[in-house]
């Protein structure tokens, strides 16, 4: 007598529930980095790289990547680069150099205080606030 089994497949979702900035900058990230850092008065800092592979086509990217929080520890900062030598980490928006993600406890103040410091800097061309959701690629944004 052959025993029935059970299978159950646990689908999980992903949260989109964060604020993601795209950012047009001709500079560099570390000088990008650095001046967000002095007028927003963070400290993001330098993490490894984060490394995406692609199991079909054998494609291995890294982008830069920063984190830090805010001064107040409510939410998270991740600085990406949108670019490495091999391609975009969402291909979609190729005309994006950076993307700042926002995680946590974030009000519409915070944003406004974000968006108004990158703006300061006076080395970033254009901020776009972007949903994650409607991105084709959006799953590369989840880590």
């Amino acid at each position: 007598m052959a025993k029935s089994r059970k299978v159950h497949k646990l689908e999980v979702e992903p949260d989109f529930s964060f604020i993601l900035i795209g950012i047009s900058s001709h500079e560099s990230d570390y000088k990008l980095i650095w001046a967000i850092n002095a007028k927003l008065e963070l400290k993001l800092s330098r993490i490894p790289n984060l490394v995406i592979s692609d199991p079909k086509s054998s494609l291995t990217q890294e982008f830069s990547y920063y984190s830090g929080e805010s001064r107040e520890g409510d939410f998270q900062i991740h600085f990406l680069a949108n670019k490495c030598d091999s391609g975009f980490l969402i291909p979609e928006l190729g005309n994006i150099d950076f993307f700042l993600k926002l995680t946590g406890e974030i009000y519409d103040q915070h944003k406004k205080t974000i968006l108004d410091g990158l703006k300061d800097t006076g080395l970033v061309l254009a901020t776009f606030q972007i949903q994650p959701e409607t991105l084709k690629s959006k799953g590369r944004l989840v880590f």
